[in-house]
């Protein structure tokens, strides 16, 4: 597989550049990853990308307004992000996700200091 620096959007081509062996691997690290969150972004994260569940919906659930839900649902995310990067050491042959992961998590942290100079001024 040619390493990437940033993975396609279309999952055909997304599947087609994974290797099979590939594809265990990487359903283990996320299932390891998502085990380590927190109960509440496991069910944030659940309700909201494998139930399909709108922000309104989870929001009414938790007794808070789809704001927060929006914004736990962010943090989640880069939760599940730096877990996922933690998990890819343990598979080597992952590497090219290690790179992609870091990146995007460098991009984040830049993008948020540049708003907080911007809230300054």
């Amino acid at each position: 597989m040619k390493e990437k620096d940033t993975l396609p959007s279309d999952p055909d081509i997304l599947e087609e550049l994974i290797a099979e062996d590939q594809r265990t691997e990487i359903v283990t690290v996320m299932r390891l990853s998502f085990e380590k969150l927190s109960d509440k972004c496991k069910m944030i994260l659940k309700r909201r990308i494998l139930e399909g569940c709108e922000y309104q919906d989870i929001a009414k659930d938790m007794g808070v307004v789809s704001g927060t839900v929006r914004n736990n649902i962010l943090r989640c995310r880069e939760e599940l992000l730096k877990e996922i990067v933690s998990n890819c050491t343990i598979f080597p042959e992952l590497h090219h996700l290690v790179k992609i992961g870091r990146r995007m998590l460098m991009e984040k942290e830049v993008g948020r200091k540049s708003n907080r100079t911007k809230r300054k001024q």
